[in-house]
């Protein structure tokens, strides 16, 4: 199933779950929390599939739906609080629009209102939900498990660069870093290849790990899907094409990234 499909499900299943008590005639207004780490002003790319899943079932914002957005702008510290005033809001559904802390911060927040997730690691693993097939509680969602996507990513950069002696990876330890880290490192293993492996939440961070990319005289980089390192595309790149590293980047307009 494609990427804009899983969206699509998730806009129905707001509509449906908690919402599909609605009246014959004239549905009443409903409350959808979005809670996100990132910007307001960063593109969002599947929220016009979002909105549209709720259209289908009859659900339009500013008409018989209000959508109340929380932004916690690149800062995950503040998606804690950010949640517990979606909560204090008493939104009908609670929809982490974004990565894995984003999920667990709504999680914490409450085990009464509906939460729906959109992440990329095993959400068994990270304690989201019981299972796969029964998630149990008040929170379900998607998994896309990009974290398999890296062990394809360091093959690729190996085949590009067969002689080379290290091979970067950046990631965000706040943001499931350790998943893509152990992928990256297990992928590595297999195909003989040295790697070097920095983490940046920060922009300070991002300069120190091309410090330490710089050290270990890396050849190539592999930079994961992360909502942090997505929206610093432009500034990795360019770090990246001053020192002529060739790298594989997260795309800017990252589908995961809202």
């Amino acid at each position: 199933m494609r990427r804009r499909d899983f969206i699509k499900v998730i806009g129905v299943t707001a509509a449906a779950w908690p919402l599909a008590a609605r009246a014959q005639q004239q549905p009443k207004l409903r409350t959808v929390g979005w809670l996100s780490v990132i910007s307001p002003d960063t593109p969002v790319s599947y929220l016009p599939d979002f909105k549209k899943g709720l259209a289908d079932l009859g659900y339009i914002e500013g008409q018989n739906l209000a959508i109340e957005y929380r932004y916690a702008e690149g800062r995950a510290e503040r998606l804690s609080t950010l949640a517990n005033e979606l909560v204090e809001r008493s939104v009908d559904v609670l929809v982490s629009a974004s990565n894995l802390p984003t999920a667990l911060a709504a999680k914490a927040a409450t085990e009464a209102i509906p939460i729906l997730f959109l992440i990329a690691e095993d959400p068994v693993r990270e304690g989201l939900v019981a299972s796969l097939n029964r998630p149990g509680g008040n929170v379900t969602g998607v998994t896309l498990m990009s974290a398999e996507l890296m062990a394809k990513l360091i093959e690729l950069m190996h085949d590009l660069l067969p002689n080379s002696g290290v091979i970067a990876v950046l990631i965000n330890q706040r943001n499931g870093g350790a998943v893509f880290e152990i992928a990256a490192r297990s992928a590595a293993q297999r195909f003989g290849q040295s790697i070097v492996v920095g983490s940046a939440s920060t922009d300070s961070e991002l300069e120190a790990a091309f410090e330490l990319f710089l050290q270990q005289k890396a050849a190539g980089l592999v930079v994961p899907a992360d909502p942090f390192l997505a929206t610093h595309q432009r500034q990795i790149g360019s770090l990246a094409a001053r020192h002529r590293v060739p790298a594989f980047l997260p795309p800017k307009n990252w589908k995961l990234a809202a």
